[in-house]
């Protein structure tokens, strides 16, 4: 734990933690060694996969070990939110629990019947979680119509035209949009392009370049810390590496045998073999003792796990 906490600030680093062994102690103590360094409060950012598990980690745990925790604890969907309001300038945002809106619109234009859309509407979610490779418009409806049709080729020219059609109108009002909207916004960013179908009627295209790249330089020059990494999505990988892959500093922490996600996007190989391969000059601990069961209860898991 003390060696995982006190490794390097500015270097990538991958904590597998088991159950009970200190992975929160160890986690809190990473965030005192940054601070200790001389890192800013404000600039350090700790992700976990819940509002409840960032709620504990903020009050209960950092709360404890410094006078006012000032440290950002949030979620990945919450960090895109920040995120996107720092670049629309704006406080809040509304955003929408799903795609009925455009949906039934899309299915009055091309007139046919929204239940007909079932299996489109059900994939796009997925795909928005699990889509590695940013690519134009038209290649994503293609990408999309494949994975929503599978074998059932008829149905793919449906898919595509559905995905041209709605993705562009979510823009960044779902919850499922907001993290491949904020990939895109980095890469916008980064190499500018003709690719800005994305932007919908937020703002012309040299102003979302200046106030991306703006937005960019801030949040990459910050310490992250990610919670329960093997739930890991494609799309959530590729935003903490365009976050912080130039300047190594963050720390992922996780166990590939409680990754429970899969469902919904989660890919524990992230945790496994992608971080290593676009963090290459990682280090890698970890913590095996549980602290908190009998023998006998890690004998029966360990022998179910294997």
């Amino acid at each position: 734990q003390r060696a995982a906490a006190k490794a390097p600030v500015d270097r990538p680093c991958k904590i597998f933690a088991g159950p009970g062994s200190g992975k929160t102690a160890t986690m809190c103590g990473r965030v005192l060694r940054l601070l200790s360094t001389g890192v800013d409060r404000c600039d350090v950012v700790v992700t976990t996969f819940s509002r409840a598990a960032a709620h504990e980690m903020r009050e209960r745990r950092l709360a404890r070990e410094m006078e006012g925790c000032g440290v950002w604890v949030t979620t990945i969907h919450g960090l895109s939110y920040r995120l996107l309001c720092k670049f629309l300038r704006v406080d809040r945002l509304t955003i929408m629990d799903d795609a009925k809106g455009a949906v039934e619109a899309f299915a009055s234009r091309v007139r046919v019947n929204v239940a007909e859309l079932g299996p489109f509407v059900r994939a796009l979610p997925l795909f928005l979680r699990t889509n590695r490779v940013l690519q134009t418009l038209e290649e994503e409806a293609t990408a999309f119509a494949q994975s929503a049709c599978g074998s059932n080729t008829s149905k793919r020219p449906l898919a595509s035209h559905f995905y041209r059609d709605v993705a562009p109108r979510l823009s960044s009002i779902t919850v499922d949009g907001l993290v491949p909207l904020l990939v895109r916004l980095l890469i916008f960013a980064d190499t500018g392009g003709k690719e800005t179908w994305w932007l919908g009627a937020m703002m012309a295209t040299d102003e979302a370049r200046r106030r991306a790249q703006e937005v960019a330089a801030e949040f990459r020059s910050k310490y992250y810390i990610v919670d329960e990494f093997q739930d890991t999505s494609g799309a959530q990988m590729i935003l903490l590496a365009k976050l912080a892959s130039g300047s190594g500093r963050i720390t992922v922490v996780g166990d590939v045998d409680q990754s429970i996600y899969t469902f919904c996007g989660a890919d524990p190989s992230i945790m496994l073999r992608d971080f290593d391969r676009t963090f290459t000059n990682s280090t890698s601990f970890k913590l095996e003792t549980n602290y908190r069961s009998t023998p006998q209860i890690v004998g029966a898991c360990q022998a179910l796990i294997s």
